[in-house]
C-alpha cells in the first residue's frame, strides 16, 4: 500500500541517489485534492512541509554563521602569527645590527 511506496521512496532517496543523512526528514505531501475511487483525497502534509523547510533553513542559517566565525578566527590566528613572525625577525635584525 501507500506506506510501502513511502518506504521505497525513502531507500531510493538515501541509497539510490546517495542522498542518506543528508535528507532531514520525509513528509508525505498531497497537494491537490482529487478523487479515486469515488474516494476524496484531500489536500494534506503542506504545513507540514513547510515547518520541516524551515527547520532547514534555520540549522543552515546557524552552521553559516558558525563557518563564517571559523573563519574569523582562523584568519585573526593566521595575522597573531604574521605579527611574532615579523617580531622574530625585527628583533635579529636588531641583534644582529647591536653585533657589529
Amino acid at each position: 500500500g501507500y506506506d510501502k511506496f513511502v518506504q521505497r521512496s525513502k531507500e531510493i532517496i538515501d541509497e539510490e541517489w546517495g542522498f542518506k543523512g543528508f535528507v532531514r526528514a520525509y513528509v508525505r505531501v498531497n497537494s491537490v485534492a482529487f478523487s479515486f475511487r469515488g474516494l476524496k483525497v484531500p489536500v494534506e502534509g503542506l504545513e507540514e512541509l513547510v515547518d520541516e523547510t524551515k527547520k532547514c533553513l534555520i540549522e543552515a542559517r546557524k552552521n553559516k554563521q558558525n563557518h563564517f566565525l571559523l573563519i574569523q578566527k582562523a584568519n585573526i590566528q593566521a595575522r597573531k602569527q604574521a605579527m611574532i613572525d615579523e617580531s622574530k625577525t625585527i628583533i635579529q635584525v636588531a641583534s644582529g645590527a647591536a653585533g657589529l
